[in-house]
């Protein structure tokens, strides 16, 4: 298991689709084309062969200033528990951290949103310092989803 990147990994936009796909968290709505995957604002695990085994995205929320969310996060099923999705989060934060596209994509404020049913994500999430802000609920299919956003406080200093 090892950190890789996109640009190395043939069909790497397939597999996260499916990824995201098979984690049946994300509504098949909100599931990208291959062609909205950005190379840069993805992290990614990978097993010996190169498949994608772990990965998770920033997404910088255009419409809310200085906010970015960790979003698609997901672990194979038979890696969970080997500390990937922790590794993941943790570039993704360090990312946020650094971010300075302009001065309406910086990260100042950080948050996930996690399915409230989803207690190891909501459980990673919480040991990497996020703290539960809102629950809110998403029309799915005729039935709600009740999610979490959860906040990392304290990414950025002011000036």
């Amino acid at each position: 298991m090892a950190m890789c990147k996109l640009q190395t990994i043939p069909n790497a936009k397939e597999q996260i689709i499916h990824n995201i796909r098979n984690s049946k968290q994300t509504p098949e709505k909100f599931i990208p084309n291959s062609d909205e995957i950005n190379i840069d604002d993805w992290e990614l695990e990978c097993d010996d062969n190169g498949k994608i085994i772990g990965q998770g995205n920033l997404y910088s929320n255009k419409g809310d200033w200085y906010s970015c969310t960790i979003q698609k996060l997901y672990v194979n099923p038979d890696f969970r528990g080997k500390g990937i999705g922790r590794n993941i989060v943790g570039r993704l934060i360090n990312k946020a951290k650094n971010k300075k596209d302009n001065e309406f994509d910086d990260c100042q404020i950080l948050t996930a949103d996690v399915d409230r049913d989803n207690e190891a994500s909501r459980n990673l999430f919480e040991k990497m310092g996020f703290k539960i802000r809102e629950t809110f609920c998403v029309p799915e299919d005729n039935k709600r989803a009740d999610v979490l956003r959860m906040t990392l406080a304290g990414i950025k200093k002011c000036g």
